[in-house]
């Protein structure tokens, strides 16, 4: 398994009496084959974390995880941003109004939307090393 240290750090960090704000439901076979089949080049770690983790919000709410890659406006339901025609698909947000997502036309690159700046800005990470600093996980943080 890919994630089974951020599995585990999850399972020590998290309140386990907030159920709603830690809430996640792990993918099926069906569903990963589903989102492959719309989505062509997916990278393979999300497809991994979707299965082994799931969708939803982790470390209360300090992040979350969406199953289906929608563009901005598909989400909110406005058109209020020029993207210059970028193919941004959102993975997740941080219940700030900002959004993480893929570039799919440049090699799937995780990217972020600031929304009160309106920029769009590649991380230069996999969404593997993305989705543990949404953790507030960093390459130091072990489980013992």
């Amino acid at each position: 398994m890919r994630y089974q240290e951020e599995i585990s750090f999850l399972e020590i960090v998290e309140d386990k009496e907030e159920t709603e704000m830690n809430s996640r439901e792990k993918w099926t076979d069906a569903q990963i084959k589903e989102l492959v089949e719309q989505h062509l080049g997916i990278p393979q770690e999300y497809l991994d974390y979707l299965k082994e983790i799931g969708t939803g919000s982790f470390r209360e709410c300090q992040f979350v995880v969406h199953g289906a890659l929608e563009t901005i406006e598909d989400l909110t339901g406005y058109d209020l941003y020029d993207l210059e025609d970028k193919k941004f698909l959102v993975f997740g947000e941080n219940y700030s109004g900002d959004f993480s997502g893929f570039l799919i036309e440049e090699e799937w690159k995780v990217a972020e939307f600031w929304h009160d700046r309106e920029e769009l800005q590649i991380c230069g990470q996999t969404f593997h090393q993305y989705i543990r600093e949404q953790m507030l996980m960093d390459e130091d943080t072990r489980i013992k």
